[in-house]
């Protein structure tokens, strides 16, 4: 499995390097980013289209990161509790294993006991 990870990931970066090189005068080429609202205007000075990708690119990542976080979180909560139940239930099947042996212990004591009587 971990060369499949690998190999796939070779061929992602591969593609990248590919579509990033056969396209180099796109992304070397410079354009200025308008911002425009009904309030106010806003433009950059000029930029490489490489480095407007780019920050589009590490934006996107950070705004799927924090709609995602809430959902870890209540995940991890809910795993927490999860294992706190697991553990419980766990010391609760010792608990009645161990009396299982006693009683087993018991009745077979109990059995020798009947049978060295009618002895």
């Amino acid at each position: 499995m971990k060369k499949v990870k690998v190999i796939i990931w070779a061929l992602v970066v591969g593609i990248v390097v590919l579509a990033v090189f056969q396209n180099q005068s796109y992304f070397v080429s410079e354009q200025q980013f308008q911002l425009n609202l009904f309030f106010a205007k806003y433009q950059t000075p000029a930029l490489v289209n490489g480095l407007i990708v780019f920050v589009s690119f590490v934006l996107g990542l950070l705004i799927a990161y924090f709609f995602n976080l809430t959902e870890r979180l209540r995940t991890r909560k809910a795993t927490k509790k999860l294992n706190a139940t697991i553990a419980s239930n766990q010391a609760d099947l010792s608990a009645l294993r161990g009396e299982l042996a006693a009683l087993k212990n018991n009745s077979s004591e109990a059995i020798l006991d009947s049978q060295e009587k009618t002895d």
